[in-house]
């Protein structure tokens, strides 16, 4: 059963992050509101996943984060932010943080980036001894619109990763929810053509009763169901290069120069890029902006 720790020095936010995460059972959460009582219970009960807040009346987060890098590299962090602090996000993710969530945003995005990491960690656990001899590799995929396609392929190059000399845990963490983000964005913001907005009202439909699914919808319809995503992923001990390609009408790249962690739908979509653009050394698109090429440069050797 996985453990999540959350670290933050209000009981009043310990208890609405618990109620968050609540809503799956097989989750166990436990909250402490200081940077030393959260070493002390990684050291003690090895969490799956820390959660940890900026503000903290010992440390602040940022030191809780290289603390864990440094001692316990394997654990993935997800770091809140407050809504403005975009070079906060940033400095987090290059500290090792696997993902960050602006705190005004909890309610919409929190559950989900839990379970996606957690996801992600215990594909990378299951890395075989043989992928350690990994040389060299590519390989690509045509797949089709579908969300239940994107967590295997996140494992798959998760396992191909397992071979590289790739400096901690984390960073290879990074890399796939770097993937995964360009992944949800080939395929709702791509090839369906969906915002967040809609997918965010057809949630509140569920919670009222009213079944409807605009995912689904699209994918009954043309020309968004007949649009491929492709995938194209090369491996070595140098580099690693991620290309995701959808089919859709492409967005205007020069957005991607000024992305920001404020709360609209728009720019939640953007954490995403920023996401892609921190952890990763060089991220591109091509011209329509239905391309993005992902690549992080290695030590040589393995």
């Amino acid at each position: 059963m996985p453990q999540v720790l959350v670290v933050d020095k209000s009981p009043t936010e310990q208890e609405r992050i618990a109620g968050l995460l609540a809503r799956d059972e097989n989750l166990q959460v436990q909250a402490v509101g200081s940077g030393f009582e959260a070493l002390q219970q990684i050291q003690q009960y090895r969490p799956d996943l820390v959660i940890t807040d900026m503000e903290m009346p010992d440390t602040d987060g940022l030191e809780l984060l290289r603390q864990i890098n440094v001692h316990h590299s394997d654990i993935p962090v997800i770091f809140m932010t407050r809504l403005d602090s975009e070079a906060m996000a940033v400095e987090a993710l290059q500290a090792g943080a696997t993902s960050y969530v602006p705190k005004a945003q909890l309610d919409d995005s929190l559950f989900d980036m839990v379970h996606q990491v957690l996801a992600i960690l215990e594909a990378n656990r299951h890395t075989t001894e043989l992928m350690k001899c990994l040389k060299e590799t590519f390989f690509e995929f045509e797949i089709e619109s579908d969300p239940a396609l994107i967590e295997p392929l996140v494992q798959l190059v998760l396992h191909s990763l397992g071979g590289l000399h790739i400096n901690g845990e984390s960073k290879k963490l990074q890399m796939g929810v770097a993937l995964e983000q360009a992944l949800l964005n080939a395929l709702y913001r791509g090839n369906l053509e969906i915002t967040s907005d809609q997918l965010e009202a057809a949630r509140e439909d569920q919670l009222r009763g009213i079944n409807r699914d605009p995912v689904a919808e699209r994918r009954g319809q043309a020309p968004y169901g007949d649009r491929k995503i492709h995938v194209a992923v090369s491996l070595s001990p140098q580099t690693v290069r991620l290309v995701v390609r959808d089919e859709g009408p492409g967005f205007d790249v020069n957005r991607v120069a000024t992305l920001s962690t404020a709360a609209t739908s728009e720019q939640q979509a953007d954490r995403g890029l920023l996401l892609m653009k921190t952890v990763m050394d060089e991220v591109f698109f091509n011209e329509q902006g239905n391309q993005v090429t992902l690549i992080k440069h290695l030590a040589n050797g393995c």
